[in-house]
């Protein structure tokens, strides 16, 4: 059997043994109106009311995974991990306080979390454009012990202190990468798209995404750099990803379904799965040092490959861009794919809390990659 598929099917073998052992009580708290937190979260998965909030539904997916796995237990005692749920977006934050600073407190101040502490052992689920540890809406307490005894799962995850912030008017944003689990967005229904990848395109640049506001500094930037470069037809070999007010977005999700490379422009940020996926074989990544200094080289190698391609040539452009499509649904939520979806992944990470095994920051975070016909020859999976 092809190497490729040998790592993928390891990967699910870890996943369905840690799933036969790992245990995971959900706190019963949710809204008014519902019996238990399985009713609530088949309820929404099923409601069309909230298709809107698609790109901040990963708390509702993972709950509904949980509860439909032999990993939900109801008796807290037996538990490895406990889960503190919260529906903040549900509401689109008008009962903030209610539907997320209230069951963390409940739960903190509760029997449960006394008896198993003092581990890192409770999950809380985040969905926002920063950091649990930099909302000013989330008092210093919880805070504490976010730092204490929580594995935040989030969107964004970030190297402290390594190289150009995205945005120059929050230079300070509190990321704690060892005890965070990046995870991918839901993709907005009106740009679920899906397409095979195409061994020649018309275009070499794809941004899929508005113009970007003066404090976006990495958006406003790297756009400088590229301008000229890139058009908004879904007919291209790469698609830019440029961080907005957070350092995450849905394009890149978006991209890899349908066969397009995304290119990273950005320092330091730590991308969902590192550890089991091998970014440089799919993706484009520049860092900031590059692009301010109006470095072109690297955009110029990128178009070589692209117009050889187009000529014919077997540069290795249309093996990523395979890589792409394939990868994609290790990092989509409504993945058809039996086991090959967030989830699997989260788990394993989240299982490494558990057996004790000390977290290593990829170094992929504060590398540059770029280089397409070796990109090609790259194992999908580490």
């Amino acid at each position: 059997m092809d190497g490729l598929f040998d790592k993928m099917d390891a990967l699910l073998e870890q996943f369905k043994e840690v799933s036969s052992k790992l245990k995971i009580y959900i706190y019963p708290f949710y809204p008014p109106g519902y019996t238990s937190v399985t009713h609530f979260v088949d309820s929404i998965m099923n409601s069309k009311e909230y298709d809107w909030g698609e790109i901040y539904k990963a708390w509702l997916y993972f709950t509904h995974f949980l509860v439909h796995s032999p990993m939900y237990v109801e008796d807290p005692s037996g538990a490895d991990l406990f889960l503190v749920p919260q529906w903040e977006n549900l509401n689109r934050s008008r009962s903030y306080r209610e539907d997320l600073i209230r069951p963390v407190l409940t739960a903190i101040m509760s029997e449960t979390y006394r008896v198993s502490g003092p581990k890192r052992n409770h999950i809380f689920i985040y969905i926002s454009d920063d950091t649990s540890l930099s909302d000013f809406r989330i008092p210093p307490l919880i805070k504490h012990h976010f730092r204490e005894r929580f594995i935040r799962l989030t969107y964004s995850g970030r190297i402290p202190g390594f190289g150009q912030n995205h945005r120059s008017d929050q230079p300070l944003l509190d990321y704690d990468p060892e005890n965070e689990i990046v995870m991918p967005p839901g993709i907005p229904l009106e740009h679920d798209l899906h397409k095979e990848p195409l061994q020649v395109c018309a275009n070499t640049f794809l941004y899929a995404g508005g113009e970007p506001k003066p404090n976006q500094q990495e958006r406003v930037k790297f756009l400088q750099y590229m301008k000229g470069r890139y058009g908004s037809n879904q007919d291209s070999y790469f698609g830019i990803h440029c961080a907005g007010f957070g350092i995450w977005t849905s394009r890149f999700y978006n991209y890899l379904n349908m066969g397009i490379i995304p290119v990273v422009p950005s320092d330091g940020v730590v991308l969902p799965f590192e550890k089991f996926l091998n970014y440089p074989a799919f993706s484009v990544k520049l860092l900031s040092s590059t692009y301010n200094a109006q470095n072109k080289a690297p955009i110029q190698e990128l178009e070589r490959i692209a117009e050889a391609a187009r000529g014919g040539t077997d540069t290795g452009l249309f093996g990523m861009q395979k890589n792409a499509k394939e990868i994609a649904n290790w990092f989509y939520w409504r993945s058809k794919v039996p086991f090959q979806n967030p989830f699997t992944l989260i788990i394993l990470e989240l299982y490494e809390f558990v057996s004790g095994i000390k977290k290593a920051i990829n170094p992929i975070a504060k590398r540059e990659f770029y280089n397409v016909e070796e990109s090609a020859k790259l194992s999908r999976y580490h």
